[in-house]
């Protein structure tokens, strides 16, 4: 590197840095109330390994950052925010990151300064527990939405391990409605279960010659099968406006789902801002996050 001021000439070599390869966190759960768990897995790459994990949560609407946990140990999983941390109904942005850190004499010897670092963020609202919801639910990541001008919200994405025996929850925030999809080569939905929110009762629709087909209403906190072959997409609606229209709302609609078999659930929920009786292109952008 050289730097020159008048007639003054510095020249000075920059050695070239390697930074470990640090691999993924992805499978977010977290839980309800004032001091939830956030539960995550972890994935090697190139068998690159993080020295610890550390847990931030930051206010959605500025990202000021108002909780950063210690640093947590590389076996650990899970970790439950304090009290007086969150509030019922806010917005957050929970992130955890795996740090591959290195030792600075010049800072001190208790501290560390994170040389790579891999992290994963979420969007929550802190709810009350749901009558049939079990204690953790699974969160979206968030797409660009691509036509803000058109009936639907950005996609809620997801990537995660399911089997064809327990029931997934997702939490995405509220609108009108959703249009939920499995990915390609996905196992196909089995089963949902709505929250009980509003006057208790949905509409379920299925897309038949490129429409929106009313098929029956569903009601709130009563699981409803799909049929021994389950189905690729199905959209529900009836969410009362008086819930809220924006899918940025704090009101959470945490949905249960099964699913016919095991793989990848790597589909989506795509909010219903109007009614629309055609389907949209659902954009499936691929997430940096996986788990084998």
């Amino acid at each position: 590197m050289t730097a020159t001021n008048g007639g003054f000439v510095h020249e000075s070599e920059t050695n070239a840095v390697t930074a470990p390869i640090v691999g993924l966190v992805d499978n977010p759960t977290v839980s309800s109330g004032i001091t939830p768990t956030i539960k995550w897995d972890y994935t090697t790459i190139d068998e690159g390994d993080p020295k610890q994990f550390r847990v931030c949560v930051f206010e959605s609407g500025t990202r000021n950052i108002i909780y950063t946990s210690d640093a947590l140990a590389l076996d650990a999983n899970e970790h439950t925010l304090p009290d007086d941390i969150v509030i019922i109904g806010e917005k957050y942005t929970i992130a955890v990151m795996a740090e591959d850190t290195i030792y600075k004499e010049d800072f001190g010897s208790n501290n560390q300064i994170a040389q790579s670092r891999s992290g994963m963020y979420v969007e929550y609202t802190p709810y009350s527990q749901i009558p049939g919801m079990t204690d953790q639910v699974y969160m979206p990541m968030v797409s660009v939405d691509l036509n803000p001008n058109d009936n639907y919200g950005a996609v809620f994405e997801f990537d995660i391990c399911v089997n064809s025996n327990d029931m997934y929850f997702l939490d995405p925030w509220i609108s009108i409605g959703y249009d939920f999809k499995v990915g390609e080569g996905d196992p196909l939905f089995s089963s949902v279960l709505l929250p009980d929110i509003g006057d208790g009762f949905f509409d379920l629709y299925y897309l038949i010659d490129d429409e929106w087909v009313y098929q029956t209403k569903i009601e709130g906190g009563t699981e409803y099968f799909f049929g021994a072959e389950g189905v690729e997409m199905f959209r529900i609606s009836g969410v009362e406006e008086s819930l809220g229209l924006d899918p940025q709302d704090a009101t959470a609609f945490v949905t249960g789902i099964r699913f016919n078999g095991e793989g990848h659930f790597t589909g989506g929920m795509t909010p219903i801002l109007q009614w629309d009786a055609k389907p949209k292109s659902m954009p499936w952008i691929p997430l940096l996050l996986f788990n084998d």
